[in-house]
């Protein structure tokens, strides 16, 4: 916040360069991450998809 009043930073900030600057301030930033699959018009958790599929091979 100091360097925007300071007008050293000028505009918006994306999330990526927020996540960029804790970074390199040492800061152990993690995001939640999900991996999910879009088939058919739903969308399943990977862990969810993963078991079905491995449930129609074994069938």
């Amino acid at each position: 916040a100091r360097l925007i009043v300071q007008g050293r930073i000028k505009g918006e900030i994306d999330g990526y360069t927020v996540l960029y600057i804790f970074r390199e301030l040492g800061y152990p930033i993690r995001l939640p991450t999900r991996i999910v699959v879009k088939r058919k018009g739903e969308t399943k958790s990977i862990t969810e998809y993963l078991k079905e599929k491995l449930k129609e091979e074994e069938d």
